[in-house]
């Protein structure tokens, strides 16, 4: 792991990022039980956080994870927008009409600006790790910060 992360424990399992890697350690036997490599395009030092079954990880992304299981197990991964709304990135292409842009080369460039407008503002911070309380998850974007309510309702 790199100097600036931590681990977090759910169960018998502790859950660390490093490099471009998240790996799950059985602090019973040491061994590793998965690991995994990241799409990051350089790697941010935020620490995992759980709560329940689930891990967090935030990088260029929201990243959720199932807790305790043998192989890594991703259940969500999600992008910030400009109002603040969580989602997967399908919906934001499917709202920003990406696809369509995309076809022609004027259109890729206005696909690029669109992005970078939706996206680069509202990444979550990169050295601030997620918080948990209370059912809900709390970010760290890079001029605000961010609470969605994960509970159940």
């Amino acid at each position: 792991a790199d100097p600036g992360s931590s681990p977090v424990v759910v169960g018998e399992y502790a859950y660390v990022q490093g490099e471009k890697r998240l790996a799950c350690v059985d602090l019973v036997t040491g061994d590793t039980v998965w690991n995994t490599t990241l799409d990051l395009g350089r790697p941010r030092y935020t620490s995992p956080v759980a709560c329940g079954d689930k891990v967090f990880y935030t990088y260029e992304n929201v990243l959720c994870f199932a807790a305790g299981e043998k192989d890594f197990t991703p259940l969500y991964t999600g992008k910030v927008g400009t109002d603040g709304l969580l989602a997967e990135e399908s919906f934001f292409r499917e709202q920003l009409n990406l696809d369509e842009l995309e076809k022609t080369a004027e259109g890729q460039k206005e696909a690029q600006r669109l992005t970078r407008e939706t996206f680069d503002k509202n990444q979550p911070l990169a050295c601030a790790s997620p918080a948990f309380a209370d059912g809900r998850l709390v970010l760290r974007l890079k001029d605000r910060i961010v609470c969605y309510d994960l509970r159940s309702k």
